[in-house]
Order: structure tokens, then C-alpha cells, then sequence
């Protein structure tokens, strides 16, 4: 019998034009994402910014049986995304090629930042990922809330060739096995879980 762990972090949902909380739009997509789950989830995790842990109620509003007994980490988690991580990440390099280049925000984060930096970042991804899957057991499937283009950058440092920025909602799962290795499942267009 399989003893991996699962894991899908799911990019926030739609905001408001202030972008401080998500939207009515982005309460509804957040609550039929939740209703796409179909096997217990056991863990939900989610980052310091607001619209993580608005989206991830609504995820959870979504489908009350398979949340019903989950174990709500009682922090945010920090390496996949807060202010201090995004005022790194948004330089006026990154706004330039997402605003007039068109670049996705991983596409930017690759771009406009040197090797080193963009490694660090990854690697930070990467080690809060792994304080995730540390609190589950065996066999349990965790869900999380947080932004673009941290998630990516992490599948994208994991060896994961198809690697893009997420739409609201969408996602990426992760598995770990007995041995601690991670894998990417892929990615989880809105609506659907792997």
C-alpha cells in the first residue's frame, strides 16, 4: 500500500479591484473549487496575506464533508509568500515585464532576477513545502492557499518542466514519498483536482 502524501497549494481566488480581499466572483469560483474534492482532507495550510486565508474559508465552505475534519495549521506558513517575500520578488524590473512585456509573474521572477536570487527564492518554496508534508502522515492529503508565483517557482525547482503561473484557483499538487523525495503530480486547472 502506497504510504506518499499529497498535497494541493492552490493559488488564491479572484480579488477586488483593491486588491486587498477577494471578490464575490472570487468567493463563488473559491467555493466550487471546494466542491470538486472528493477524497478527506486531512490538512489546510495557508499563507500571511489576507486573500490566502479568505480563499481558503470559502474553499473549505465549499465542500463541508471532505473538510470536516481537518487540522488547521495554526500559523501561515511564511516561505511561500508574505510581504517581505514579495517586495523582494516585485522589483521595478519584475512590474515592467509583467505590465509591458506581458510576462506571466513566474516568467517576470525568472527574468528579473539574477540566478542566485531566483535560487533562493525556490529553495525557501521548496523547504515550506516540506514543513507541510512534516506535519502530515502517511497516506494524507493536505490543501493550501497561497500566491503566484511562489507555488510555480517551487514545482519549477522541483524539476517540473511544465512549470506556468496559476489562475485563481488553480493549482499544483505535490506528492512525498517514505523517502522524502518530492514529486510534481501537476498542475489543476480550475475546477478539477488530480
Amino acid at each position: 500500500m502506497s504510504t506518499k502524501k499529497r498535497l494541493t497549494l492552490h493559488r488564491h481566488s479572484d480579488k477586488t479591484p483593491d486588491g486587498k480581499h477577494i471578490s464575490h466572483a472570487g468567493k463563488l469560483l473559491a467555493m466550487a473549487t471546494g466542491a470538486i474534492y472528493k477524497d478527506q482532507v486531512h490538512h489546510v495550510f495557508f499563507g500571511p496575506l489576507i486573500r490566502t486565508t479568505e480563499s481558503l474559508c470559502y474553499l473549505t465552505a465549499g465542500n463541508p464533508e471532505v473538510f470536516s475534519d481537518v487540522t488547521i495549521f495554526p500559523s501561515p506558513i511564511i516561505g511561500l509568500g508574505d510581504e517581505a517575500l514579495f517586495t523582494q520578488i516585485a522589483t521595478s524590473k519584475f512590474k515592467n515585464l509583467v505590465s509591458t512585456e506581458g510576462l506571466s509573474f513566474l516568467e517576470a521572477t525568472l527574468q528579473a532576477h539574477d540566478n542566485e536570487t531566483v535560487e533562493e527564492f525556490g529553495q525557501k518554496s521548496i523547504l515550506a513545502i516540506r514543513d507541510m508534508f512534516q506535519t502530515m502522515k502517511d497516506r494524507q492529503i493536505g490543501v493550501g492557499v497561497f500566491h503566484d508565483p511562489i507555488i510555480a517557482l517551487a514545482a519549477h525547482f522541483l524539476g517540473f518542466e511544465n512549470a506556468r503561473s496559476l489562475e485563481s484557483m488553480e493549482s499544483i499538487t505535490f506528492e512525498q514519498d517514505e523517502d522524502g523525495s518530492i514529486t510534481v503530480v501537476g498542475i489543476n486547472p480550475a475546477g478539477m483536482v488530480i
